[in-house]
């Protein structure tokens, strides 16, 4: 009996589960050292199983699970911890699923703003490229009826000339 005070007040004391009773003989006393010998085996098993699964799942692991067998208070222990990296797992996934969006949507917000830096930047040239008075799209019956109306009434007074109006505008064709 001293012996298994002594073990019990150790690991009570050091919480170190790899002490074990040395029983020798066949009484009861020999059979509830085996008995509890076997218990400090399976504990310091399960202490060492959850160790080495969070060591797993510090290092990315999600899929990483307890082995199957634990029973009652372990068993339990194993399950809802098996359960919340499943939600984990499952968040994280929504969460990446989120940042991918994110990400897309920046490109294509990057996309768009390089279409109208470059418009913005075809406008502020000097307009060497256009020919200041010209009518390359003939028999287009709007540019005919603006040349009309340039001949007849506008190209002496006009000093300056903003047109807005969306992507036929932009074209270059438009202003030659």
């Amino acid at each position: 009996m001293n012996d298994f005070t002594r073990v019990a007040r150790n690991i009570s004391k050091t919480g170190d589960f790899s002490m074990r009773l040395t029983p020798k003989g066949n009484d009861e006393i020999s059979a509830a050292g085996r008995s509890l010998n076997n218990m400090l085996e399976k504990t310091e098993k399960a202490f060492k199983d959850i160790q080495e699964l969070f060591t797993s799942v510090s290092s990315g692991n999600l899929t990483a699970r307890l082995p199957e067998g634990y029973q009652g208070d372990i068993g339990r222990c194993a399950s809802h911890i098996g359960t919340s990296l499943e939600k984990l797992s499952h968040a994280l996934k929504e969460i990446l699923d989120d940042v991918q969006q994110i990400a897309s949507a920046a490109s294509q917000a990057g996309e768009a703003v390089g279409q109208v830096s470059d418009g913005a930047r075809a406008f502020q040239q000097d307009g060497s490229w256009a020919m200041k008075y010209g009518k390359k799209n003939e028999g287009n019956p709007y540019i005919d009826a603006f040349f009309k109306w340039w001949d007849a009434e506008l190209k002496d007074t006009l000093e300056e000339l903003r047109v807005t109006g969306g992507e036929a505008t932009m074209s270059q064709d438009f202003w030659r």
